[in-house]
């Protein structure tokens, strides 16, 4: 078991074990790629990991543990819990699992009860390290100690309305990230055959939930008998709506895609977000979500128009702890 040094302060404990509770929020924040119907049991126990071996790594690291592996982790949170013993259960029932396929409606709702346990626990852990590590607990502290029973009741009362006030101001605001990512529109002449770099032509999409005009010039006015349109290239972007795809030919042809309904396109790494076959809204699921489908047009056609909305909205967790995604 790893040692650990009872005559120095470990300096880098506290920005440790702050980064380390981070990660643990951003990884259960994480989507489920797209797998077989057979390994998303596995997929889900794996997200649930990596979370909870990341929490335990930060209580751990603030008491200046260094666990190397689960079997070491589950013995240090036997020995030293966390902020009470029904969440160092949970963690540690989390790590115990296994990831072997196989299961079961019964195993997965053990499981679904097993996550929402450790998320629910979340806040109260989020609590008890800032209590642990050094410059954080004070002022909160010095309040307990010095308030009297009937002091100490408003306040709970003041931090549960806090608590309200908080939610209200994340739903009014709806933070959301802003960067950009890229594009990418693919053509074929005939229905056969695959989409290839070679005819296709990137892009710029801007990520700020704002709507924006993209036009794409083709390198001469082609016959297209079918499209491919990656309104991303990662899973960062959590919605984007396609409110327009425009055809137009060299002589003032166009056409409307969008109009037309979307039941001839599929939604390849991503899913829809409506049963509306009018709405264009989806959600990739990874790094290489894409529509692709029919285009064929009684005109040739040198330049596509696009306008679409995309956002990546932070999670409540993410805005309460300033969570940073970076592209």
């Amino acid at each position: 078991m790893s040692a650990r040094n009872e005559n120095e302060t470990d300096q880098s404990a506290p920005g440790e074990a702050a980064e380390l509770f981070r990660l643990a929020l951003q990884a259960i924040e994480r989507p489920i790629e797209i797998v077989a119907p057979e390994r998303r049991g596995v997929e889900r126990v794996r997200r649930l990991q990596e979370s909870a071996r990341l929490l335990a790594d930060s209580f751990l690291a603030a008491r200046g543990w260094r666990p190397t592996d689960d079997e070491e982790r589950r013995a240090l949170l036997s020995e030293h819990s966390l902020t009470e013993e029904a969440t160092t259960r949970a963690l540690i029932d989390i790590l115990s699992l296994a990831t072997h396929p196989g299961w079961t409606p019964s195993r997965a709702r053990d499981l679904g009860s097993l996550e929402r346990r450790y998320r629910a626990a979340l806040p109260a852990c989020r609590s008890a390290l800032k209590r642990e590590l050094t410059g954080y607990e004070p002022i909160w502290a010095l309040c307990k100690r010095a308030c009297g029973s009937r002091t100490c009741r408003w306040l709970t009362g003041l931090a549960a309305g806090a608590a309200v006030a908080v939610a209200a101001a994340y739903h009014l605001s709806k933070p959301q990230y802003v960067f950009d990512l890229g594009g990418q529109l693919f053509w074929k002449h005939s229905p056969g055959g695959a989409f290839i770099q070679g005819r296709s032509r990137r892009f710029t999409v801007h990520v700020d939930n704002a709507v924006h005009h993209y036009r794409i010039r083709l390198p001469a006015p082609v016959a297209l008998a079918a499209l491919r349109l990656d309104p991303v290239n990662r899973v960062e972007a959590r919605e984007i709506d396609i409110l327009h795809i425009q055809l137009l030919g060299p002589a003032g042809e166009q056409t409307e895609l969008v109009d037309n309904g979307r039941g001839l396109w599929s939604c390849v790494n991503c899913r829809w977000l409506s049963d509306d076959q009018r709405s264009w809204r989806l959600q990739p699921a990874n790094d290489d979500p894409h529509i692709d489908g029919p285009s064929a047009v009684p005109f040739d056609v040198d330049e596509v128009r696009l306008t679409m909305r995309v956002s990546a909205r932070k999670t409540l967790w993410e805005w309460i702890t300033r969570l940073k995604r970076e592209p």
